[in-house]
């Protein structure tokens, strides 16, 4: 797991993506809509192996949730109420050593595109 990274992102609540402050307005990368009101949601950067390779892989919301049992806006609230703001949370850090099972989805576009990800 990598500490030093930021853990959770502002979301666009319509398309999900990340959104940026321009001009005193939240604004959403992807579909361009103003944000009134964001929703934090979970970015966590862990290592993943098995007995061939080892990868790095970003664990987006759903499935950060689902392991680590809270959302990123109450890891948040909690923080603050704790006065740990911060501070890298125990719930997450709590997941290394955990076995977790990834789908992993490959596309044509990972073939002709020459993806990284691929050997």
């Amino acid at each position: 797991m990598e500490k030093n990274e930021i853990w959770w992102y502002n979301s666009c609540t319509y398309c999900e993506s990340e959104v940026y402050k321009v001009e005193w307005k939240f604004k959403c990368v992807n579909c361009h809509r103003n944000i009134p009101f964001l929703e934090k949601r979970f970015k966590i950067v862990v290592l993943a192996e098995d007995a061939t390779e080892a990868f790095n892989f970003i664990l987006k919301n759903r499935a950060a949730k689902r392991a680590i049992g809270f959302t990123a806006t109450k890891l948040i609230a909690n923080k603050k109420k704790d006065g740990e703001s911060n501070a890298y949370p125990l719930e997450i850090t709590a997941i290394t050593g955990k076995e977790l099972t990834f789908t992993i989805q490959i596309s044509d576009d990972n073939f002709l595109l020459n993806s990284k990800i691929l050997p």
